[in-house]
């Protein structure tokens, strides 16, 4: 069906042809007489639909990337969803094309824009910030913070429950898999010490506030086997506050990872093939996983371009049966309207000025004190001593 425009052009040349002048015609129709003498060139070319708008689109996309080009990306793609614990984002693709000898490979917007086309792209939900400041410990070179997570109980078809220690060094996000049967304090001590021979010993090490890593509590303070393993290696233990897993982010972020591209992508047929497929994901993680908070590097790269030597623990240590007096133990909490701070169950009240903030309770093992700092500023201090 023709526009009105569209009829008004054809009656410009009709009245043009028979013999009407073209300034009468552009007034009579509130056109101009340029208008009028495009249209009539446009019909005297001869084309059948000469009256139509031609399309203003651009016959040529300078920027528009080659089909080879785009071909090759999909089919990386493909081969990386083929093989199991490798990313799929666009620097791993990259990384995949270079791999198959590509002359040139596509910047990341490339291929970002690529995936986006054929729907294979997930859009993030941007952070939010909670308001509050928040204290954190330092992390600016390797295995000064590592941070550590309990994942499970999962469960293994004809072979029972299993749990993973799993653990992070925040610096190079290089990780270590400490696959264990139960909670107890033995037994989670026997895999952490395994991880740090492969990691080797952090400076700090977080966790969340899980029984099994601080003892008793009945006997808040009468430290548990990892506590004092911690202390007796040098390594000041990092509590987050009860009940805000996401300040442990990057190992609870892993751990999703751990689940679909470990666990739920394959099956075992008992724990210890999966204690040594664990040992195989690690090595791959660390070798081929991309992050872009490391630049697009993976957490071996970042460790070969750091001086770096991991300190490993002594050969046949043994955990001490009481706790070393020495060190320092820390745990970030919330202080809420009753101004209430808990360590480990015990309770102490703390100045009204701290209400509704977070603070960072120190316990100076050789001083046998708990101390509260609230950003950077001595608060208070109360007497702590050991069992």
């Amino acid at each position: 069906m023709e526009t009105s425009e569209e009829n008004y052009r054809k009656e410009a040349v009709r009245r043009f042809l028979a013999g009407e002048g073209a300034g009468d015609i552009a007034l009579n129709l509130g056109r101009s007489r340029a208008w009028v003498h495009k249209w009539v060139k446009r019909y005297e070319k001869g084309e059948e639909e000469w009256h139509r708008e031609l399309s203003r689109a651009p016959h040529t996309v300078p920027r528009k990337t080659p089909s080879e080009t785009e071909g090759a990306v999909l089919e990386a793609r493909r081969r990386l969803e083929g093989e199991r614990y490798l990313q799929i984002g666009a620097s791993a693709i990259q990384e995949e094309l270079r791999r198959a000898g590509l002359d040139d490979i596509p910047e990341i917007w490339t291929v970002n824009r690529i995936l986006a086309r054929h729907g294979l792209t997930k859009k993030k939900l941007p952070y939010q910030p909670k308001g509050k400041p928040y204290p954190s410990f330092p992390r600016s070179r390797p295995n000064q913070l590592q941070a550590g997570d309990l994942v499970g109980p999962r469960y293994l078809r004809g072979d029972g429950k299993f749990l993973s220690l799993n653990v992070m060094d925040i610096f190079r996000h290089k990780v270590g898999l400490g696959p264990v049967r139960s909670k107890e304090d033995g037994v989670l001590c026997g895999a952490l010490l395994g991880i740090w021979s492969r990691l080797g010993v952090p400076e700090y090490y977080q966790m969340d506030n899980e029984l099994s890593f601080h003892g008793s509590n009945r006997w808040p303070r009468s430290f548990g086997e990892m506590l004092r393993m911690c202390l007796a290696l040098g390594v000041e233990p990092v509590f987050i506050p009860v009940g805000e897993p996401w300040r442990n982010g990057e190992i609870e972020k892993f751990q999703d990872t751990f689940d679909r591209k470990f666990f739920r992508a394959q099956s075992f047929a008992g724990f210890e093939q999966l204690q040594q497929e664990a040992l195989v994901f690690e090595e791959a993680h660390n070798r081929r996983h991309r992050y872009t908070c490391l630049k697009g590097r993976t957490p071996i790269q970042v460790e070969e371009g750091c001086t770096f030597q991991p300190r490993l623990p002594p050969e046949g240590f043994l955990i001490p049966e009481k706790t070393p007096r020495r060190g320092k133990v820390h745990l970030v909490r919330f202080i809420r309207s009753n101004r209430v701070l808990d360590i480990f169950t015990e309770k102490f009240h703390v100045p009204k000025s701290l209400v509704y903030e977070y603070v960072v309770a120190t316990i100076r093992i050789r001083d046998q004190k708990l101390q509260v700092v609230h950003e950077g500023k001595l608060v208070c201090e109360f007497d702590y001593e050991l069992l």
